[in-house]
């Protein structure tokens, strides 16, 4: 049998298409189930698959919570070393190293990358050393030296070209960029940017999306292409916003804030200067403050605070020199120097001066420029390498691939033939049997069908009974809480109509005795005037004592009998002042002790029609309440005053405040925050009945923990004050 490699090919790959196709619908079912009960199993073991799980969230956490990232590393460390795992070891290695370059602690950070950079060479994990690499490239980055940096990325990224491993690309593409960035090569780095943008979109990699959009924003910004910086920066907040990454929030509003100064928005600058070093000092992140800091100088310079902008600077020296990060030294120098020289202070200034241009040439000297270029040439010259090798590697696979073809395809078809015969059999012996199977379901399904009418209009009746069930049983709980609430209201009334029966007969009773006493202390005043003149003196302060104590009692039984009065209609005129005073005087035992009582009554007199039983009822009521709400010691502000025409009492307390969800059921009938057996819950709901039948109204305003006002309306016909 003669066929053109054409014809093979493409007979060969529908063959293959079926049979890949067959085989991953046998396995899947299997596959799925054994993966998870494994992953469940591990997840409790002290083993390999733990220490792999530790590193891959210590790594997801880095950004959004640092404190946890660091726990899980160092537990993978532990666990790493007990299990002997290497592998793990350098995982949990190279994520310490990470986590101490993000408190930039550098120091930790390059002893931990370089453990990590030999265990991975030892071990052979390419991807492991391309990670070790980049974090050793970036903590140098961050202290100024260039070419180092720009050495060790560059050797991460070509071995992670070299194994395909797209997310170390990514990554090592977008730190070559931020050397070209700090080398003042603004598009080369947006090149590089652009390149790991791309790669990190395709990965669904956020975190490098976000700090690769902002670092195109500042790249954007220096070369002053300020709408562009400003949609990458806004998209890289939005993403780090729902990252939760407060670490790279930090820095991108340092480089926001020296967008809009570019553009002469000083005030919107420094305001976002502000919020990066806010963050910055509540975070630990000291890098990005000594950045905040030196923005925030650079402002107050410019507006001539020289006191505020030396300050800033001295910070940002401080914390550069703690980090041992030398760009950041050479700014704060540069900035003193100009804040010297516009004081007068030429000394420090020429000191500061020559200080930041030591800085400046250790870190771009000749040298420096000339290393990062041989590297540049060096990185181009490799990439071109493996593009040849790769390309002959290509070429001999398939010459060898050509080769086989005609060996094996022969074989290949009478195996495929043979294998296409049975699965046409087995199709027929399919065919037959579902034939059957359909026939059998059919009537199955008409049975299934008939019996399922009669089920449905089964349940429309029992619906509709439940319908008819469920709208008496709404009505009947609606009658019954009516009822209840009516039943408490007239107890209620039932109990004050006797508490004011019982009020007036005590009141009554109290009168007799006082008259006694007030006459007797009258008789003895008149006796001690007469006969005993010698000892008045000694007698007049416990004459007086004795008249002030009928004085208070006289009170208390003026205010019991106002409280106690009942009327048949609401046409009384009432004094809402003397309504106020007289309940203040029958709480005074509650209240002397731990409440401060302040007046602000208006200077009008204010007359209501109503009913003053009912009105005292009310103001009891809320003032027990403001009263009950103090724990310990606070005030109580009672205030009038007419609005419009109408008479407003305002009761204000600083006490324990009522819960947003609570406040608009305080007039409920039975609602009660107090403890069980402390209150029925009515006082409130009656009040409210009350006030609604003298066509008022009652509002309350409420904060937890600061205090509680309930503001009282009424209608009230207004009589100037007699002078």
């Amino acid at each position: 049998m003669i066929l053109n490699k054409n014809t093979y090919r493409i007979s060969v790959t529908f063959i293959l298409v079926v049979l890949v196709s067959i085989f991953i619908e046998t396995k899947a079912q299997n596959g799925t189930q054994d993966s998870l009960e494994n992953r469940l199993e591990s997840y409790h073991l002290r083993d390999t698959t733990r220490v792999n799980l530790l590193n891959e969230l210590a790594y997801n956490l880095r950004r959004s919570n640092l404190d946890r990232s660091c726990q899980c590393a160092a537990e993978a460390k532990n666990l790493a070393e007990e299990l002997n795992y290497k592998k793990g070891v350098a995982g949990a290695m190279n994520a310490l190293g990470n986590c101490f370059y993000l408190r930039a602690n550098y120091a930790e950070a390059f002893a931990f990358f370089g453990r990590a950079e030999k265990l991975n060479l030892e071990i052979d994990s390419r991807s492991g050393l391309t990670f070790s690499l980049n974090g050793t490239g970036m903590t140098h980055l961050r202290q100024g030296n260039y070419p180092i940096a720009l050495d060790y990325i560059q050797k991460a990224l070509v071995i992670a070209e070299e194994i395909g491993d797209e997310t170390r690309v990514s990554f090592s593409t977008y730190n070559v960029g931020n050397c070209y960035f700090q080398l003042g090569e603004y598009s080369l780095a947006l090149d590089y940017y652009e390149r790991s943008l791309e790669l990190s979109r395709e990965l669904g990699k956020q975190d490098f999306l976000a700090v690769t959009l902002r670092d195109m924003g500042q790249t954007h910004t220096k070369l002053n292409n300020f709408e562009e910086a400003l949609k990458c920066f806004q998209n890289s907040i939005q993403i780090m916003e729902r990252e939760g990454d407060q670490k790279g929030m930090a820095f991108t509003m340092v480089t926001l804030g020296i967008l809009y100064k570019k553009q002469n928005e000083v005030d919107r600058a420094f305001d976002y200067f502000q919020q990066a070093a806010r963050l910055s000092e509540e975070n630990g992140f000291k890098h990005h403050l000594c950045n905040s800091y030196t923005c925030l100088g650079e402002v107050y310079l410019e507006r001539e605070n020289y006191s505020q902008a030396m300050r800033y600077a001295h910070s940002s020296l401080l914390i550069a020199k703690e980090l041992n990060i030398l760009p950041e030294q050479r700014d704060a120098y540069h900035q003193l120097s100009k804040i010297y020289e516009a004081t007068n202070d030429y000394k420090k200034a020429f000191q500061s001066h020559k200080a930041f241009k030591e800085l400046n040439d250790s870190i771009f000297n000749e040298e420096s420029v000339r290393s990062v270029a041989n590297l540049k040439n060096s990185y181009d010259y490799e990439r071109e390498k493996q593009k040849a090798a790769l390309i002959q590697q290509q070429k001999d696979a398939v010459q060898q691939a050509e080769a086989r073809w005609q060996q094996t395809i022969l074989n290949f078809f009478i195996g495929a033939f043979i294998l296409m015969t049975v699965m046409v059999l087995i199709v027929f012996k399919i065919s037959r049997q579902r034939k059957k199977a359909n026939a059998i379901l059919s009537s199955q399904k008409n049975e299934i069908e008939i019996k399922s009418r009669r089920v449905h209009a089964q349940n429309s009746e029992i619906q509709r009974k439940n319908r008819e069930l469920a709208t008496q049983r709404e009505q009947l709980e609606e009658t019954l809480e009516e009822l209840q609430k009516t039943q408490s209201q007239l107890v209620q009334s039932e109990k004050m109509a006797s508490v004011g029966v019982l009020t007036a007969g005590i009141a009554h009773e109290i009168n007799n005795p006082l008259n006694f006493i007030h006459g007797g202390k009258s008789a003895l005043e008149k006796y001690t005037k007469k006969n005993l003149r010698e000892h008045e003196g000694k007698m007049k302060p416990l004459l007086d004592t004795i008249d002030l104590g009928i004085k208070r009692v006289t009170g208390i039984v003026l205010s019991l009998n106002r409280f106690s009065r009942q009327g048949n209609g609401k046409n009384e005129t009432c004094d809402i002042h003397l309504i106020i005073d007289n309940c203040l005087q029958i709480l005074e035992h509650q209240i002397k002790s731990k409440v401060d009582i302040e007046k602000n009554y208006t200077s009008d007199r204010l007359d209501l029609e109503g009913q003053e039983g009912e009105l005292h009822q009310v103001i009891l009521n809320v003032l027990a309440n403001a009263a009950q709400a103090i724990r310990e010691n606070g005030t109580i502000t009672i205030t009038t005053r007419k609005v419009r025409e109408k008479l407003e009492v305002v009761i204000s307390d600083t006490g324990c405040g009522i819960s947003k969800e609570n406040l608009g059921k305080v007039t409920n009938p039975f609602f009660t925050t107090k403890d069980p057996g402390q209150g029925t819950g009515l006082g409130m709901s009656i009040a409210y009945n009350i006030i609604q039948s003298h066509q008022g109204t009652i509002k309350y305003e409420s904060d937890e923990g600061v205090g509680t006002t309930v503001t009282i309306g009424l209608p009230i016909s207004v009589v100037p004050m007699e002078a």
